[in-house]
């Protein structure tokens, strides 16, 4: 077994402790007080995220961007039995699955800035002119098309090493990684607002195509 696949197997065991945790937190969090009342927060606790046992050293960041990394790394390892890859297969996927996720992710931190951007104009306290919001739309569009057309050409070049059945399972497994991801960036931010109610712990992403 290569160091990176080691470290990559590490992580998804890392996951499946923060999905453990973050049902915990869950489960743990006190309810809201009588009259709808939001609890205070603690004082000195830091607004970027919460901490919950269970990672290295006891604790596991709940960070949202630690989750994105965390499903990424997990997906690497899950790959490889889910579309039954060969030991030939597996370096060059690997290495062309981590340009599309750097891909996706560069992407999606530009579409959310210029999503910020616009909400800001849109709803200012003065009606911005004309021109700008034109401005701001039609470059907003071009970040879409070009986020299309950057995601056909990597996702092309990682199914060049696929035979047609894998590209299909492929398909299915990027759907069930997504939510997966969806599901664990609920249970941070339930675990950051501290809400009430039992989050059940997710089961463990089947391999070999079960969903």
């Amino acid at each position: 077994m290569t160091t990176f696949t080691r470290g990559v197997k590490q992580t998804a065991v890392l996951l499946g402790t923060l999905t453990v945790a973050l049902a915990s937190v869950s489960a743990q969090a006190p309810p809201p007080p009588a009259g709808g009342q939001g609890q205070k927060r603690e004082a000195g606790r830091p607004t970027g995220g919460q901490r919950a046992p269970g990672g290295p050293g006891g604790e596991v960041n709940l960070n949202l961007q630690t989750v994105q990394n965390l499903v990424d790394a997990w997906a690497l390892v899950e790959a490889e039995k889910d579309l039954e890859l060969t030991n030939t297969q597996y370096p060059d996927f690997v290495a062309k699955m981590q340009r599309v996720q750097s891909t996706r992710r560069r992407h999606m931190m530009e579409r959310q800035r210029m999503l910020r951007d616009l909400n800001a104009m849109a709803f200012a306290g003065q009606r911005p002119d004309d021109a700008a919001l034109t401005e701001k739309l039609k470059a907003f569009d071009q970040q879409t098309e070009r986020t299309a057309q950057e995601m056909r050409q990597v996702t092309q070049e990682l199914d060049g090493i696929f035979t047609p059945y894998q590209r299909v399972r492929f398909r299915l497994f990027e759907e069930r990684m997504e939510r997966r991801k969806i599901e664990l960036l609920a249970r941070a931010r339930a675990g950051r607002a501290g809400g009430g109610g039992t989050v059940p712990a997710a089961p463990p992403a089947k391999g070999r195509g079960g969903q």
